[in-house]
């Protein structure tokens, strides 16, 4: 059946339901296909979720030169040092990002990744907040455009760029733990994502390694705004055995577990003991500076660039990349003995 043959089916008028085709391929009356025909074409379509192309193929004078960049939500601080590396990597290369929030709704990821089925950008970088949606994953596989999925948990055949949170958190711990810690909280952004998992993970090794319960680590999932990581803040600290350290995302999280030490009449480090996710001017203002597990920014944007360009022209093969970033634990004044340990110590 050829391309012309399926064009002009689609453009024969109808009655037929709206997601039988889509809207800008109901068009003026064709008479030279037969009914019978249209009928096998449409069946087609709707069983391999035909989408009509908005551009040629990848090298093609008529590419779209456009990038997409979708993330789950704009609350991440962090993110706007990843666009602005991955934009001026495309701008060098003269490309032009397209920048969009799926809001955190499984539904607004399908409306962006139908943009990418009807081939109306080059590619993308992908940071979806719900990369365990099932129809994310099937959706990825049906896809003919190239795309990079950004510190998340990749379908199988996609190609990613990851931040080593696991190591980093790793580290971390084990820093704390030699310092006499043993009550440690760790807040994440959400507890059912790749960073968030990737940090328990670590943690847990870390407690393990050093033959402690885990039992005594207290996890707070889901603090993304600054009220959210307030109040687990609050309630790890009003518990009977509140942590001696705590472990926070950098970003807005950061401020409001800051406000809830402040707020306790705590003391960093000598009450407590504290270290972000990620280095923020939050986390680098603050008095005293905040410990910090850092990793470059410029670098997560700029890989993810170069991987994706290299895919739509080719000049890589079939094989999945990925690419981990790797993390560091730059000290300040933010970590100590607890009190207990440093009485110990007299």
């Amino acid at each position: 059946m050829s391309t012309s043959t399926v064009s002009k089916a689609l453009k024969v008028r109808q009655p037929l339901a709206p997601s039988d085709v889509a809207a800008s391929s109901r068009s003026r009356p064709c008479a030279r296909v037969s009914d019978a025909l249209r009928k096998r074409v449409l069946a087609s379509v709707r069983e391999l979720d035909y989408q009509p192309h908005g551009r040629a193929q990848p090298g093609s004078s008529e590419a779209t030169r456009l990038i997409g960049f979708f993330v789950g939500d704009f609350v991440n601080l962090l993110y706007v040092h990843v666009v602005a590396a991955a934009e001026a990597r495309l701008a060098q290369l003269g490309y032009t990002l397209l920048m969009a929030s799926t809001r955190e709704d499984a539904r607004r990821e399908q409306e962006l990744l139908t943009l990418l089925r009807e081939r109306r950008v080059d590619g993308a970088i992908l940071c979806f907040g719900e990369e365990t949606h099932p129809d994310l994953a099937q959706s990825l596989e049906r896809l003919d455009t190239p795309v990079v999925v950004l510190d998340r948990q990749a379908p199988a055949g996609t190609d990613s760029v990851m931040v080593d949170h696991r190591a980093g958190t790793h580290a971390a711990a084990r820093y704390l733990i030699g310092l006499g810690h043993r009550r440690i909280g760790l807040l994440t952004a959400a507890g059912h994502l790749r960073p968030g998992l990737e940090r328990v993970a670590g943690m847990q090794k870390a407690y393990e390694e050093s033959g402690l319960d885990f039992a005594h680590c207290s996890i707070r999932p889901e603090c993304r705004t600054s009220n959210e990581a307030y109040a687990a803040t609050l309630a790890m600290l009003d518990s009977p055995e509140p942590p001696t350290a705590i472990l926070a995302p950098g970003s807005q999280a950061l401020s409001g577990t800051l406000r809830a030490i402040r707020d306790r009449g705590l003391n960093i480090p000598r009450d407590i003991s504290l270290i972000s996710f990620g280095d923020t001017e939050i986390a680098q203002s603050n008095e005293p500076p905040i410990t910090t597990i850092r990793w470059d920014l410029t670098a997560l944007g700029q890989q993810a660039v170069d991987l994706l360009l290299h895919r739509i022209d080719g000049r890589i093969g079939s094989d999945v990349r990925s690419i981990h970033i790797p993390t560091e634990i730059i000290l300040r004044q933010s970590c100590a003995a607890p009190l207990l340990a440093a009485k110990d110590t007299l």
